[in-house]
């Protein structure tokens, strides 16, 4: 069963661009599940009362009903997952399993990680996204998922 652009979305924040001078965001509950992987040493994110330092390839797994907020600046790639019922209970599962944060160390995992995060993205902003493009988006979330996978489980 395909995710839908309803069900998946995909993007890059920039807390600089974003947020300008603001030292931190609010506080927020997490709606959906959230993937973030960052790019650059700089900033903290904050899960349920934990700090995780950003570091260049840190993952992130917000589940929802967490709370969490940023010091910024950050910068990071991310992946929602919408909640539909009956629909996404399998990946909802997965998700559930993995750690608030990871720190990855492998640069060329990292790097992988990034094109596939970019990728993507370019599909979910397609201006004809049908089928195909949705087949393409699906296939690289779960590239992602089990690197992801791979990666907790060392």
């Amino acid at each position: 069963m395909l995710l839908t652009e309803n069900e998946l979305s995909s993007g890059v924040f920039d807390s600089s661009v974003i947020r300008g001078q603001k030292a931190r965001s609010q506080d927020r509950r997490v709606e959906c599940f959230e993937l973030e992987l960052f790019h650059l040493d700089s900033g903290t994110s904050h899960i349920n009362g934990k700090a995780y330092p950003a570091k260049r390839g840190m993952l992130l797994c917000a589940k929802p009903g967490s709370i969490r907020y940023s010091d910024f600046p950050v910068r990071c790639s991310f992946i929602r997952v919408f909640r539909t019922k009956g629909k996404t209970e399998d990946i909802e599962a997965i998700l559930s399993m993995l750690p608030d944060c990871m720190y990855v160390d492998d640069m060329p995992v990292i790097e992988e990680l990034l094109s596939l995060f970019a990728r993507l993205s370019s599909y979910l902003i397609s201006s004809s996204l049908d089928t195909h493009e949705l087949i393409k988006a699906n296939s690289t979330f779960l590239e992602i998922l089990s690197i992801y996978l791979n990666l907790h489980r060392k």
